[in-house]
């Protein structure tokens, strides 16, 4: 039997701590597999865990020397197959971890758009020396499989992020626009925002709800303060029932400035909605939507692009439940059981090399 451990930080919050607490249950399932996950103290709404899921809660986050000292401490005390990092910093510790483990294997999974990802210059010469040391690369897509050079693509494998199975199914009772993802620069509400305030003076009943934790909360509901709609824009915290909360919704639009493959995206169409998403090169909204087809692409920045398509979606129920049929029959394919499957065949494959 096989022991697999998942670095990763924490399990709340974003969308990668929501990949790998699924990869983890999946792995779970699976007779010839024993699953860990190494990670911080546990905390508030948290991602589920299945109940043979052993977890660790050792990582202290912040210190990449200490954080590699404890995998390969766990690794030596529970003798551990394989390593799967779960994100930047977390591969950078396996990479470094390599160094005293023997013969683990270690699999790294990039995340983001990395050519654009905000990481320091320190992080991007890291990058360059440890992820080498990787015995695999996971990617979602395969624009940021071509990025890399080929010391670590020829290594690599896309595999799309897992939805779960059990959304519930999207019945529009109510007029909301909505969003979801972290509070951060990356997201671009502000041309959400700037959107929303264009079309919401023929369509007064419409309002906008963005659910989301994160740095830049603050300085967002001060820029949805200045707008004339100010008072139909609504700021919701990350929570683990969010799919219930907006199931009554209409339309999903993420205003993203780059992405790697957006989970709540991908869960948005899975329940139904017909989504508008930006068109962000290197990212996985043009691998998950065909425009016109199950979703709408409009270019990065472009209120005005953005707009005119919230006003069809808004105005046109036939487009509008067209778009959100084949959305929800296009997810079918991202099924967890199966994007599990893939991901323990790669491990497989990695084993044995």
């Amino acid at each position: 039997m096989n022991k697999i451990c998942i670095i990763t930080r924490k399990l709340t919050g974003g969308g990668s701590e929501r990949v790998f607490s699924l990869i983890a249950n999946g792995f779970s399932s699976m007779d010839d597999c024993r699953t860990f996950i190494l990670s911080g103290k546990s905390g508030e709404n948290e991602y589920h865990l299945e109940p043979n899921v052993i977890r660790i809660e050792e990582l202290c986050g912040n210190n990449i020397f200490r954080d590699a000292y404890t995998i390969v401490s766990n690794t030596v005390k529970h003798k551990f197959d394989v390593l799967i990092g779960g994100g930047f910093y977390c591969n950078i510790c396996c990479c470094m971890a390599k160094l005293f483990i023997g013969r683990t294997k270690v699999v790294i999974s990039e995340r983001n758009d990395p050519k654009r990802d905000l990481i320091s210059w320190r992080g991007r010469i890291a990058r360059s020396i440890f992820f080498p040391l990787a015995d695999g690369v996971v990617f979602q897509t395969q624009s940021a499989m071509d990025y890399y050079p080929k010391r670590i693509s020829s290594r690599g494998k896309v595999i799309p992020n897992p939805i779960i199975d059990d959304l519930p199914q999207r019945i529009p009772t109510k007029d909301t626009i909505v969003s979801i993802g972290r509070l951060h620069p990356q997201k671009n509400y502000p041309m959400l925002i700037d959107a929303y305030d264009m079309v919401w003076t023929n369509n007064k009943s419409f309002k906008l709800v963005i659910y989301g934790s994160g740095s830049e909360k603050k300085r967002l509901v001060e820029y949805a303060r200045s707008k004339k709609s100010a008072n139909n824009i609504y700021f919701e915290d990350f929570c683990q029932d969010v799919h219930e909360r907006i199931k009554n919704d209409k339309i999903f639009v993420l205003s993203s400035l780059f992405e790697g493959m957006p989970n709540a995206l991908m869960e948005a169409m899975a329940m139904g909605f017909p989504v508008i998403a930006t068109d962000t090169e290197n990212g996985g909204c043009r691998e998950i939507i065909t425009d016109g087809y199950n979703g709408f692409l409009v270019g990065v920045n472009d209120v005005t692009q953005l707009a005119k398509k919230i006003q069809l979606l808004i105005s046109d129920e036939d487009t509008r439940e067209k778009i959100a049929g084949n959305a929800r029959v296009s997810m079918k394919r991202y099924l967890k059981d199966s994007i599990c499957a893939e991901w323990m065949d790669f491990v497989n494959n990695i084993l044995q090399l």
